[in-house]
């Protein structure tokens, strides 16, 4: 079971359609779909040096679930779209397309989503400037090495 969303808050997005243990797509799929977001954010969140735990009604906690439930409910809508042999329907298509928008979101800027996330707790490594003044641990440059040589010559 996922840990920020539920198939509850997924077949609540769509009222006019029943969702149940004997329906295509059935309530497993919708919470195998939940998994799969929670995988590919966590996932994200990890490698952009996030936390990956948010304490329940937190506000990363329900934008993670939103975001979740967004992944979800365009498989359904798809799932849907796919059942009635319309090639042309592209229901689903755009939630699940703003899911992965996000995910490049969080990669291009962790800084800005651990502040929207609510966390205060972003890791240094993801705000620090990265150089080779900065970074020369396992190198053989030094500070000096950067410094500009100007020379002149007389032209006449």
């Amino acid at each position: 079971m996922s840990t920020w969303s539920a198939t509850g808050d997924v077949t609540a997005r769509l009222p006019y359609r029943t969702i149940g243990s004997a329906t295509e797509p059935s309530t497993t799929d919708v919470q195998v779909w939940l998994n799969e977001a929670e995988a590919f954010l966590t996932g994200t969140l990890q490698s952009a040096g996030l936390p990956t735990t948010y304490s329940e009604g937190s506000v990363g906690q329900l934008m993670l679930q939103a975001w979740a439930s967004d992944y979800a409910e365009g498989r359904v809508r798809v799932a849907w779209a796919s059942a009635g042999g319309d090639g042309n329907n592209d229901d689903g298509r755009e939630e699940i397309n703003r899911f992965f928008e996000i995910l490049d979101r969080i990669r291009k800027n962790p800084v800005a989503f651990g502040a929207e996330l609510a966390t205060g707790d972003v890791a240094d490594a993801v705000q620090q400037v990265r150089s080779h003044v900065t970074d020369t641990a396992d190198k053989s440059i030094s500070a000096g090495d950067f410094d500009p040589t100007i020379t002149s010559t007389e032209l006449f």
